[in-house]
């Protein structure tokens, strides 16, 4: 399913994208490959886009039809790292 964009249009009228996005993060919260689930495109229309540390080993059979009517695009991330560290000028530290 990596990089497909697939839907299910029935339950689409219930909630919004944004909503149902949300609703796909609680369902894999547990689930250690995910990386975040998020909005975007994908051939022009609007799907939930789920990024993911790997591949392997994932389970995502239940979005082969979308989520709540919304097209999901699976794509590999990885783990997101911290590259630089600053503070912003109103709150610099003194001292």
């Amino acid at each position: 399913m990596p990089g497909s964009c697939v839907s299910n249009d029935e339950s689409r009228k219930h909630v919004s994208i944004k909503q149902a996005a949300k609703l796909l993060r609680s369902r894999l919260q547990d689930a250690p490959w995910v990386t975040a689930v998020g909005v975007g495109e994908q051939d022009g229309s609007p799907c939930i886009v789920l990024y993911v540390k790997t591949l392997t080993g994932i389970k995502t059979d239940f979005l082969d039809q979308g989520w709540k009517g919304f097209p999901v695009v699976v794509r590999k991330m990885g783990s997101p790292r911290l590259v630089a560290s600053f503070w912003p000028s109103e709150a610099k530290p003194t001292g």
